[in-house]
């Protein structure tokens, strides 16, 4: 548990007018989203690490932006409490300011809630290395908007986070894992069970139809018995870890979202979120409506970047410029004119 606080504020302070700028990185799990300029000098976030406050009986955790994902879910397993949006840890490895930076969330997002429904406050460095709070450690219930959700997949364009709050939950008594063969009726049989009752995981991958299931141990052997019937068999979790770390390949990808009820193509590497995340080997095997994008290390970083709706772009810039006048922080890395 380390805080690096005053030596991360003293690194940004200290460098001349002439700087290139800084390319924000914690373990470099996620360095293929977006595009990273050779030119910034790398500001590392991995040692800024570790538990400030946790409150079990609130559920309510604070850490440092360079915790290992990992440490933080032992932290919480010892209490039987967990994340909400299972954060994937691409290359096995991933930290909590990485985690809320990139926007990503696992295959439990669409039943327990994604990264807006757990965050709760952040801490964040501006280039004139003032530390600016937004949010804070309490279960927010009031209107207006909150800046801290203006992280959440922005890529650290507006600066580095140095902690985070969020709101975690309890572990359910019960879990198990279900798959079948997929064929030509996949989707359509993941789309009739999105209303299960305690379905935590709906998505195909490795050719298997594959759900997860969790709650009170009461549900366990009515759940079980009916899937069965339906021709599911019991399996590990191995489906689901890939499907959350993007294991399931090692070739270039393409990111899918859009209507769950949209037809497979038939070119899916994998399925997740009932059908409404999808990936692909290219862009021409992606279905025509919904928003695609590259989403894989080995593409060039120029067809990396992420497609984003116009009004989106023109407000991303204005916040960039508000918070980050001087482009200091991960210049291009969302978009190569800022």
């Amino acid at each position: 548990m380390t805080d690096q606080l005053d030596a991360i504020v003293d690194q940004v302070r200290s460098v001349p007018t002439d700087h290139p700028g800084w390319a924000i990185e914690g373990h470099g799990s996620k360095s293929f989203l977006g595009y990273r300029d050779p030119n910034l000098e790398a500001l590392s976030m991995k040692s800024h690490s570790g538990v400030i406050n946790y409150w079990p009986e609130e559920l309510i955790i604070r850490a440092r932006a360079g915790t290992p994902l990992d440490e933080l879910e032992a932290t919480l397993a010892a209490s039987r409490q967990r994340l909400v949006f299972e954060p994937p840890r691409c290359n096995l490895m991933g930290t909590l300011g990485g985690a809320i930076a990139c926007g990503l969330a696992g295959p439990r997002a669409p039943f327990s809630g994604h990264i807006r429904q757990a965050l709760l406050g952040v801490q964040m460095l501006q280039s004139d290395g003032q530390v600016m709070r937004f949010g804070g450690e309490v279960v927010k219930n009031v209107a207006g908007y909150d800046v801290s959700r203006l992280m959440i997949g922005a890529l650290g364009i507006f600066g580095p986070l140095l902690d985070v709050s969020l709101r975690v939950l309890p572990v359910p008594a019960w879990e198990a894992f279900f798959a079948k063969v997929a064929d030509e009726s996949a989707l359509h049989a993941l789309r009739a069970r999105r209303h299960d009752v305690g379905l935590s995981g709906a998505g195909i991958v490795h050719g298997q139809l594959c759900l997860r299931y969790e709650g009170a141990a009461a549900n366990a052997s009515e759940t079980s018995a009916k899937l069965k019937q339906l021709g599911y068999e019991s399996v590990d979790s191995a489906a689901f870890s890939a499907l959350r770390d993007l294991t399931f390949s090692t070739d270039g990808l393409w990111r899918w979202e859009g209507d769950p009820e949209t037809p497979l193509t038939g070119h899916e590497v994998a399925v997740d979120w009932i059908g409404r995340l999808r990936y692909y080997h290219a862009p021409a095997f992606t279905p025509p409506s919904g928003k695609a994008w590259a989403y894989a290390q080995t593409l060039p970083g120029e067809d990396r970047l992420p497609v984003t709706e116009p009004i989106k772009k023109v407000l991303l810039e204005r916040l960039k410029r508000t918070f980050d006048p001087d482009s200091r922080f991960n210049a291009g890395r969302m978009f190569r004119e800022f």
